[in-house]
């Protein structure tokens, strides 16, 4: 978790440079899977998944990510070991993302982790939350919890996809519609708007599956302490490509929100064919002590490692 801090601070300082960061930022809350196909009992981090999936067991990360803006920005990454403390999840990652950027909104993923007046309250804490619920999970009163009902509101959008991809009418006609839980009064922010506003966040979830095809080493391992140095260290290769794409963008003059100039294939390739020493020098103390942390943990031996 330092290392990825400490090689991302260059990265993130140059995004500011180039007014990257918007005054009031909006960041994206995931619960995103590495999946696992081995002995599931092997470790107590390999989590089961929803049904539907192609795979049953997985590695889970929490992330939180600058969205809102023309590309995504990954700020923190961690580990998932007991979903049930989401909220201190989210407390910790808001805490880290704060010395960067001036958050404005929480968008969280649908998902029953979000769910509890412990995590919508961490977020009140901080600032304005809105999560994406299925209403066939979150059927509730608009509190949660122990929460008051005159403060939080559940907002419903008809699902113009839904609708167009269906031949016949719903079996439900709830079905039809997209619901939103949050604490932003309606007068405040009218339905539209709150729906426009959550589907900026969607960019972060394209990119996640980005990473995990371009960026993130192939493992079989079931050491948890190498695994997290993996998908960080996949993260930090995505934040060089988002960053290498505000730099071009502003040498073109050509507008980010457009595309990226730089693919990800095309950053990899760069990076390979790169002739220059890299003139490593010794290793600091700082980073040696991370690297002694890591690999004198207790952790379950891997034959994979």
């Amino acid at each position: 978790m330092r290392m990825f801090r400490e090689a991302n601070e260059q990265l993130f300082k140059i995004a500011a440079r180039y007014d990257y960061f918007p005054e009031d930022a909006e960041v994206a809350i995931d619960i995103t899977h590495w999946p696992f196909y081995g002995d599931s009992e092997s470790d107590e981090y390999i989590r089961r998944t929803k049904p539907g999936r192609n795979y049953s067991w997985a590695w889970k990360y929490i992330t939180l990510a600058v969205v809102g803006t023309d590309t995504p920005l990954i700020l923190v990454v961690l580990l998932v070991r007991d979903k049930s403390k989401a909220s201190k999840y989210i407390r910790w990652m808001l805490r880290l993302s704060r010395q960067h950027v001036d958050i404005g909104r929480v968008y969280l993923d649908a998902g029953t982790e979000f769910y509890n007046s412990d995590t919508i309250s961490t977020i009140k804490h901080f600032l304005n939350g809105m999560a994406r619920t299925d209403l066939r999970s979150s059927y509730y009163s608009y509190g949660v919890g122990n929460l008051d009902e005159d403060s939080y509101y559940a907002v419903g959008l008809e699902s113009d996809k839904t609708v167009k991809l269906r031949n016949s009418g719903a079996n439900e006609p709830m079905d039809d519609y997209t619901y939103f839980y949050t604490n932003l009064h309606p007068e405040e922010v009218p339905p539209e708007e709150l729906g426009k506003a959550y589907r900026r966040r969607w960019g972060i979830e394209t990119d996640f599956r980005k990473i995990k095809r371009d960026f993130l080493a192939k493992s079989g391992s079931k050491n948890p302490a190498l695994r997290a140095f993996y998908f960080n260290f996949a993260a930090h290769p995505f934040n060089i490509w988002t960053v290498t794409n505000i730099l071009r963008a502003e040498e073109t003059g050509e507008d980010l929100s457009e595309g990226k100039q730089v693919t990800a294939g095309e950053l990899m390739q760069a990076i390979e064919d790169d002739p220059r020493d890299l003139q490593i020098p010794t290793e600091p103390p700082k980073t040696r002590q991370v690297f002694e942390d890591i690999f004198d943990a207790d952790w379950a031996p891997s034959d994979a490692d």
